[in-house]
């Protein structure tokens, strides 16, 4: 439940070795936080692009998918407890988000296969994870 409240999860892996040594040294040679960091949105535009966002369209058919895939989750052999509704509608507005910055006014199928698993995976508890296994 406490994972559910998160819209997404991504898992970048781990960088390099040489990349790790220069964000190590990159982070030593930080003298100062700066004392007044420049907005790059204010309040109002993020309040119009989540009306934006609120207004793309989806499709009876794409709502259909997606509770067929939320409710998928719920009946799987190596899955102990599946996604919840919470998870369905956080899906529903990811999806809307992902279409706005896409350039459409609609969400397309291709949308749910490029976010199902950012939004859904770490919702799920695995019957690995009750042996302290992931």
């Amino acid at each position: 439940a406490q994972l559910d409240r998160f819209f997404m999860k991504f898992d970048f892996g781990y960088v390099s070795e040489d990349k790790e040594l220069e964000i190590y040294n990159d982070y030593l040679q930080i003298n100062k936080i700066p004392e007044t960091i420049a907005p790059v949105v204010n309040y109002e535009d993020v309040l119009t692009l989540r009306n934006s966002a609120e207004q793309v369209h989806v499709h009876p058919e794409i709502l259909r998918a997606v509770s067929s895939i939320v409710r998928a989750t719920r009946d799987q052999n190596g899955i102990r407890l599946g996604a919840s509704t919470r998870g369905g509608i956080i899906f529903l507005k990811c999806l809307r988000a992902y279409a706005l910055l896409q350039g459409r006014a609609y969400v397309i199928e291709d949308d749910l296969k490029a976010l199902a698993h950012e939004v859904l995976n770490h919702r799920l508890i695995y019957k690995s994870q009750e042996n302290g296994r992931a």
